[in-house]
């Protein structure tokens, strides 16, 4: 069973080791050093934010992957998505913990619309598209990474285009744990 729960900080090393492996690595925007005091700070840091939050990705209590939104924007209902399956050989739950996050992300936040950003070449890209992403060429962007100019290509997925693709699919259903997130905009703070 697919499940998300909370980042915990005795999760740094797990999420730092998934992130500099080459199979991540080398799809992310973000470079990072194996620094694991800077990797526990953003943790630590990320409680308290209005626009971000994240979780790690479970099936049958086995930590398999890493989600977040980000750039949250309450106003506009927009936000970023960011999200990598961690073990290679669980890389088959990718689509439905994608759905259980676009569907928790619609619904909870009532986002209109989620952005994610992709480098040319990855084959992720098809599984975004099967999502009901929409590619926005006029927004795609060359940035430098490592010395090398790379194509940043960027996509939107609409509620209603999820909510379309989600009624001939079977999205399971799991709880999205919040109680870290101090930084919650909607949270009843007393």
């Amino acid at each position: 069973m697919l499940q998300f729960r909370e980042i915990e900080l005795e999760d740094a090393r797990k999420i730092l080791d998934w992130r500099l492996s080459p199979r991540i690595a080398s799809q992310m925007i973000t470079e990072i050093s194996d620094d694991i005091h800077a990797q526990k700070q953003w943790i630590v840091n990320s409680y308290s934010k209005p626009d971000f939050y994240h979780w790690i990705i479970q099936t049958d209590n086995i930590d398999i992957g890493y989600c977040s939104f980000a750039e949250y924007d309450s106003a506009n209902k927009i936000t970023e998505c960011g999200f990598y399956i961690g073990e290679v050989e669980h890389s088959v739950l990718a689509i439905p913990a994608l759905a259980m996050l676009y569907n928790f992300l619609f619904t909870a936040l009532a986002v209109n619309e989620i952005h994610i950003s992709v480098f040319e070449g990855n084959r992720v890209s098809r599984l975004h598209e099967a999502s009901g992403y929409t590619r926005i060429p006029s927004q795609d962007e060359r940035i430098v990474k490592h010395g090398e100019e790379i194509n940043l290509l960027k996509y939107v997925l609409t509620k209603e285009a999820f909510l379309n693709r989600s009624r001939t699919i079977v999205i399971p259903k799991a709880p999205v744990p919040l109680e870290k997130w101090n930084g919650c905009p909607w949270r009843d703070r007393k």
